[in-house]
């Protein structure tokens, strides 16, 4: 089969969280895998001291974010260090590294995986596996038979009275 036309259903990196306005990187790693009508999320922070293991509802996503950025941080502490030869490196550093992530928003918890620039079309493409899940998930769905289906009834008083007189 096509890589490009393949359902990627996992995606492993590290696992990151939000501070403020900018989305920064923890050690640690984290899984996302596509189950039937849910979505699994593993985390284990470093030496996994911590972990954890949410399981969300396709249904209940909100959105679904595939961003690219900086390492601002290098930004700031290149500053007051300038004045030392290590400072111009870390500026720039900020200006070559980019860092690549997935959000996934649902309710009030964000999910944040942080990913190699080399696994950037297998993001693509779990996003995008990730997003039909999402949209079939909320599509309505008919039910075969009604709950409270009866048996026809005669439509009229002639036709009622002629299966009493029987």
């Amino acid at each position: 089969m096509n890589q490009r036309h393949q359902a990627i259903t996992e995606l492993q990196g590290k696992p990151g969280q939000g501070v403020g306005n900018m989305v920064i990187p923890i050690n640690g790693t984290t899984s996302m895998q596509l189950q039937e009508e849910l979505i699994y999320i593993q985390t284990k922070l470093a030496y996994n001291l911590e972990s954890s293991e949410s399981y969300i509802r396709l249904c209940h996503i909100d959105s679904i974010v595939l961003a690219q950025g900086r390492n601002w941080w290098l930004l700031w502490l290149g500053i007051p260090l300038i004045v030392f030869f290590i400072g111009i490196i870390l500026i720039i550093l900020f200006f070559v590294i980019k860092q690549r992530w997935i959000a996934i928003h649902s309710g009030r918890m964000t999910h944040i995986l942080f990913f190699q620039n080399s696994e950037l079309n297998r993001a693509k493409q779990f996003t995008h596996t990730l997003l039909a899940l999402t949209k079939r998930s909320a599509a309505p769905r008919l039910q075969d038979k009604p709950l409270n289906a009866a048996k026809p009834r005669a439509s009229n008083r002639n036709e009622r009275l002629q299966k009493t007189s029987e």
